[in-house]
């Protein structure tokens, strides 16, 4: 994994600091190419992003495990869920194909609430959601906790929103009826 590919969100410099878990158990510190994003650091915002820049975000400290656990249910009842601002940034940063993911343990969610996610309007037009155990994830990421010392790493799956790739277009659509029009004269 290229580093400049990562976000870290809800994550920044003044919190422990990130590592990289890699094959053979070596836990290995993110450089400073890695970028954060955090509504507690003000000089780090998805703003300073440059659109279709990233191809990953990691969201480990964010507050969306709520959302994860009841689905889309949960979505309709809060104003604004973090979960969907997330999506919602991420989509413009990231490349076709790009991944948001949020570790998890086995009894943070149902299959059920991930199904009724997948479905969800404000989510299924611009990805597509899969769970992996942490070991297939193409990363794994974590922090030692500050009240007990321990790594974070302990999480047994992730969840993989994958921005789909546009096709087509209104540009695609117009010159069609174009060329149909010039056939027909």
């Amino acid at each position: 994994m290229n580093e400049l590919d990562l976000v870290v969100a809800c994550h920044c410099e003044k919190h422990p600091q990130m590592h990289i878990k890699k094959p053979g158990n070596i836990i290995e510190p993110l450089s400073n190419k890695v970028t954060y994003v955090d509504p507690q650091c003000a000089d780090r915002t998805w703003a300073e992003i440059p659109s279709l820049s990233k191809k990953y975000v990691w969201g480990e400290n964010c507050s969306v495990y709520s959302e994860l656990r009841l689905g889309a249910r949960v979505l309709k009842r809060s104003g604004d869920p973090q979960l969907l601002n997330i999506l919602r940034e991420s989509y413009r940063i990231l490349k076709p194909g790009g991944f948001v993911m949020f570790p998890l343990e086995s009894g943070l969610y149902s299959k059920e609430s991930i199904e009724t996610l997948k479905e969800a309007p404000e989510i299924k037009p611009q990805y597509t959601i899969s769970i992996v155990e942490a070991r297939d994830s193409p990363f794994i990421l974590g922090h030692l906790s500050r009240p007990t010392g321990e790594w974070t790493f302990t999480k047994e799956n992730v969840i993989i929103f994958t921005k789909k790739e546009t096709v087509g277009g209104f540009k695609k659509k117009k010159r069609r009826a174009t060329r149909k029009k010039r056939a027909i004269r």
